[in-house]
């Protein structure tokens, strides 16, 4: 892992001297080695929490669309100084393959060919397909024994409050164009989180129900609630919609929870 996080330093190092041109040329060649290291399995608890990546991938964001590819470059490597590893953990690793897809996919597709950007998508591996054999489900359970406890109720409850910090500064730093195209980004980056990071299959290996609602919550793109009020109860968070006709459980997990609440803040 050292060489392989060693190689990905060196190709988007910073430069004084670098061009807009020169920064877009290093983004596209840190594109083509991320996707060639592929991701990792292992799933690495980090002190500052399971959410803080996407205050990174916001500011990310925000600078792709303003096409300040320098400041791109040094984002990212202050990205893979502070989180190490953990960048090629599927809740940053595929983050960043879509917001450079996103951003970049004329320059992709010219550079690395057109099809790059299809077939990466073709075998992106979703987290679910380890409840198809238990041997799998087992086997990477047993990796993560030595970096990872369960989150219990006060550690979902703690992500949880994080949420509203991060949605209060895409309100209050984004005009009102520029938050509607945040608060989809962020939709995106939690359900590839959720399709793709091991927590998801940690929390929820032993539910086959939330097996199940997992799966649909991530393949439908909008809920049945306009307007929702949300409830704690037993470590599980739970919407109700105004006429009380529907409860929606997050399946115990606090990102479905994040799905719901920004999807009612976006009108889905």
């Amino acid at each position: 892992m050292y060489k392989q996080l060693k190689h990905l330093k060196d190709c988007i190092h910073v430069d004084k001297l670098m061009t807009e041109a020169d920064s877009k040329d290093r983004l596209i060649h840190f594109y083509s080695i991320l996707v060639d290291q592929g991701s990792s399995p292992i799933y690495l608890k980090m002190k500052n929490g399971h959410i803080a990546y996407l205050k990174e991938l916001l500011i990310l964001e925000e600078v792709f669309f303003c096409s300040d590819y320098n400041r791109a470059v040094i984002i990212l490597n202050e990205i893979i100084v502070k989180y190490q590893s953990a960048i090629y953990q599927g809740r940053l690793y595929y983050g960043l393959l879509f917001l450079m897809e996103r951003y970049l996919e004329d320059e992709i597709s010219f550079i690395l060919g057109k099809s790059t950007i299809p077939l990466r998508k073709i075998m992106e591996p979703t987290i679910f397909e380890y409840h198809i054999d238990e041997d799998n489900v087992r086997e990477v359970l047993n990796k993560q024994i030595k970096f990872f406890s369960n989150m219990n109720d006060e550690d979902k409850k703690f992500e949880f409050r994080r949420f509203p910090e991060i949605i209060k500064k895409v309100v209050s730093n984004s005009i009102s164009e520029n938050q509607a195209r945040k608060f989809d980004f962020l939709f995106e980056a939690i359900k590839i989180d959720l399709k793709t990071d091991p927590l998801t299959l940690l929390q929820h290996h032993n539910d086959l129900h939330s097996q199940h609602e997992i799966m649909r919550i991530v393949r439908e793109n909008n809920f049945p609630f306009r307007s929702l009020a949300s409830f704690y109860v037993n470590g599980a968070f739970y919407y109700l919609s105004d006429d009380k006709s529907a409860v929606v459980h997050s399946t115990k997990d606090y990102r479905i929870a994040m799905l719901l609440a920004i999807n009612q803040i976006r009108g889905g």
